[in-house]
């Protein structure tokens, strides 16, 4: 990193290109957007869910997918969020929206375009959402805590840095 005039610390990207201190960071950052993921009941989810991706109370995160990006999730976002989880004990579900289905949308696209990072988005499964009877496992808020810090204490790792600067 060099001082540019000003006092604004940049860095040299080749061929001229600077990039800011700011930008550098989120180039090389995840965002994890967490939130809730609605899982499947069985009373409702034939009908709903595709039948390999139906969130389980339980089950650990659920990383959310969707075709038309109404969640910022993509694949570099999602395999470091799996892989940081699974170091330190933690699964993971997927979850796919169905392309004929309607969903809602969270602060991870929004997130990812203003800040430019990687986002992924994820939620821990419950059962009817936005009532007065929601209902989560109480193991998964553990292992939320637990996924979460993995991810975070697990970003300096030398093979999280070098699969960032291949992808």
């Amino acid at each position: 990193m060099r001082v540019k005039e000003g006092g604004g610390r940049r860095e040299e990207r080749g061929e001229g290109e600077n990039v800011s201190c700011m930008q550098h960071l989120f180039l090389t950052a995840s965002l994890p957007s967490p939130s809730r993921a609605v899982s499947s009941l069985p009373s409702y989810s034939p009908s709903k869910h595709e039948a390999k991706h139906a969130p389980r109370l339980g089950g650990g995160f659920v990383v959310k997918h969707h075709v038309n990006q109404r969640y910022a999730t993509n694949s570099i976002s999602a395999t470091l969020f799996r892989e940081l989880g699974a170091a330190v004990g933690c699964v993971t579900q997927e979850f796919v929206v169905r392309q004929d289905m309607g969903c809602g949308s969270t602060v991870g696209p929004f997130l990812a375009a203003k800040t430019g990072a990687r986002t992924v988005d994820v939620g821990l499964a419950q059962w009817s959402m936005h009532s007065i009877r929601e209902t989560m496992a109480c193991a998964d808020i553990v292992a939320g805590v637990t996924h979460l810090r993995g991810v975070m204490e697990g970003w300096g790792e030398p093979w999280v840095q070098s699969f960032l600067e291949r992808s």
